[in-house]
């Protein structure tokens, strides 16, 4: 018998994980150089 509690603490706990992982990641390419300076198929890529 799984316990849906649990479970569900278990999907939420991974979303949480998830999103901040994206947001890191997001933090991390923000911070390249050439994404401000270069808005080429990378900039646009990335806002699609």
């Amino acid at each position: 018998m799984i316990d849906k509690g649990k479970l569900q603490f278990k999907k939420i706990k991974f979303l949480f994980f998830h999103k901040k992982k994206e947001r890191e990641r997001e933090k991390e390419i923000d911070s390249w150089p050439t994404v401000s300076s270069y808005k080429g198929p990378l900039y646009e890529f990335r806002c699609t």
